[in-house]
């Protein structure tokens, strides 16, 4: 049994990310989306070579096949993204490709985080996925930094 592992440590307003398998964590500000991890699946490998555009990689069969998963193999290369500068504002979403397979690009995203609490906006995530299919397990974990003193409700 394999399974695959995205995770964040925030300290102070640095970000560090690690991340194995398919589950991804992207970064959201000012209107900005950016994937912090990298897919590890071959249709992403394909990609990454030239071998399938992004487009052909939705459709392809090759999107699940995973080439690094926690479980799968005794030793596993994680990948680290540290270091990540934060500032008030910023959302950092953590999430599986249960919901990532319905996002057609960033602008679905954007569009989901625009409005509401972390809360809200988290179960607007999954419910967007279910009502696309729902085929997968859907996390979501999403983290808004606050300006040092601005009250944390909870």
């Amino acid at each position: 049994m394999a399974t695959t592992i995205v995770a964040a440590v925030i300290f102070g307003d640095q970000l560090i990310v690690a991340n194995v398998g398919d589950s991804r964590a992207y970064l959201i500000r000012a209107g900005q989306v950016t994937q912090i991890s990298r897919d590890h699946n071959l249709a992403e490998e394909l990609i990454r070579n030239g071998s399938l555009t992004p487009q052909e990689a939705k459709l392809s069969k090759t999107k699940n096949k995973l080439l690094r998963s926690l479980g799968g193999e005794r030793d596993v290369d994680v990948d680290i993204f540290d270091e990540i500068p934060l500032f008030p504002g910023d959302l950092i979403l953590l999430c599986t490709d249960g919901l990532t397979r319905y996002l057609t690009d960033d602008s679905d995203l954007l569009r989901l985080t625009a409005n509401g609490s972390p809360e809200e906006i988290s179960r607007d995530l999954v419910a967007f996925a279910n009502q696309a299919g729902g085929a997968d397990n859907i996390s979501v974990y999403l983290i808004e930094m606050k300006a040092a003193g601005d009250e944390i409700k909870g």
